[in-house]
């Protein structure tokens, strides 16, 4: 019986280098960057009328809400729409 120790090793070698890779990306897929000021925007009002700092909540909702999604659809989900009209 002959063993071809050449196609064995290369296989296995293979095969480690395969696992090693998986094991790295793996590593790096669970690893984030802390991002700060994620959810904090500031929205200039010109008086403190009651109206004026409700329409001043809303952009800066519909600003985080667009910086955290990274798409401008989310402002036409009816849910959101409706939370926008009455925040509290």
């Amino acid at each position: 019986m002959i063993i071809k120790m050449g196609s064995w090793f290369r296989r296995d070698a293979w095969r480690a280098i395969l696992v090693l890779l998986v094991l790295c990306c793996g590593i790096q897929l669970g690893q984030a960057d802390e991002i700060t000021g994620l959810y904090e925007t500031e929205v200039s009002v010109s008086t403190q009328s009651p109206e004026e700092r409700q329409a001043a909540l809303i952009a800066a909702m519909r600003q985080i809400l667009l910086r955290v999604s990274g798409r401008s659809i989310v402002l036409t989900i009816t849910a959101i729409e409706q939370a926008l009209e009455k925040p509290t």
